[in-house]
């Protein structure tokens, strides 16, 4: 059975870094990962040519990254995908697939339209614009107050450069949490939920059982946020007790969230996520 757990030749977790935070200079598996490797300054890297030790720029790491994936061997690519759901198909039989005439071009789009006001109407869309308007006005209108703390939201680049006591360096931390997952949120949860929605003939299609399905995976990661946000708020709320008043709605909704994801997404907690989740095993087919 394949393990989508285990490096390929090249020393990569392939897939690793779906479902994942992002944030890769914090990340263990940073050298395992195609992803990370680009976000890396290392000396794999340096622009051919150019002088030793300078990194490369995004652009070069970039086709350096797509140049390994394009270099693997076929054998490689046939041992991955051989277990791998979905990937019996042709290239022939997934293009017949995707061809549409007239009528069903028209068809789709009135799916695709049915589509986009579902997920709009979605309780969990819902919740998620709401988090993420009352995330950014706390953070917007609380930008002097953590400036004269030490805490500069306009330059997060620079802020792990200014010496803080402890407390307002976990502060500061909190705050960061905050604000990396503003946007994300919101976004994960409507991808999961279109996902849910418009995604399941194509997975049955595709040999793809729900519990690892694209959109159950995503919805795994929205649990995480609201995890790594909820702690946040919390510290926040403990280390700026003025301010608890002001964050007590905004946890409340996190759990309404929480909630929401865990009557629509049941089974996210079963989604195994390559290199993450190794301690879960490999999913069954």
């Amino acid at each position: 059975m394949h393990d989508i757990h285990r490096p390929d030749a090249q020393g990569f977790i392939p897939g690793v870094y779906n479902y994942c935070d992002r944030r890769c200079e914090r990340c263990r598996f940073i050298m395992q990962c195609r992803v990370g490797r680009v976000e890396a300054d290392d000396a794999e890297y340096e622009s051919e040519g150019g002088p030793p030790g300078v990194p490369s720029t995004y652009a070069d790491r970039l086709g350096n990254m797509m140049r390994e994936v394009a270099g693997r061997s076929s054998t490689e690519a046939e041992e991955e995908d051989d277990d791998t759901p979905g990937f019996g198909l042709t290239v022939e039989e997934i293009n017949a697939m995707s061809q549409l005439d007239a009528d069903e071009e028209a068809e789709y789009e009135q799916q695709r339209k049915a589509v986009d006001r579902a997920v709009k109407e979605h309780p969990l869309s819902g919740l998620g614009s709401t988090y993420l308007k009352r995330s950014m006005l706390w953070t917007k209108t609380r930008q002097e107050k953590l400036k004269a703390m030490g805490i500069d939201l306009s330059k997060r680049v620079d802020m792990a450069a200014r010496p803080l006591d402890p407390e307002k360096q976990i502060l500061r931390e909190a705050v960061d949490e905050i604000l990396w997952f503003q946007v994300m949120l919101t976004t994960k949860i409507r991808r999961a939920v279109q996902g849910k929605i418009e995604d399941t003939d194509l997975d049955e299609a595709l040999g793809i059982s729900p519990v690892m399905s694209d959109w159950n995976g995503t919805a795994k990661l929205c649990l995480h946020i609201v995890e790594r946000c909820t702690d946040a708020w919390s510290t926040v709320a403990e280390l700026m007790p003025d301010e608890a008043v002001e964050v007590g709605p905004i946890q409340e909704l996190l759990l309404h969230i929480r909630t929401g994801l865990d009557r629509a997404f049941p089974d996210a907690h079963k989604f195994i996520r390559a290199g993450w989740d190794a301690h879960m095993g490999n999913p069954e087919h």
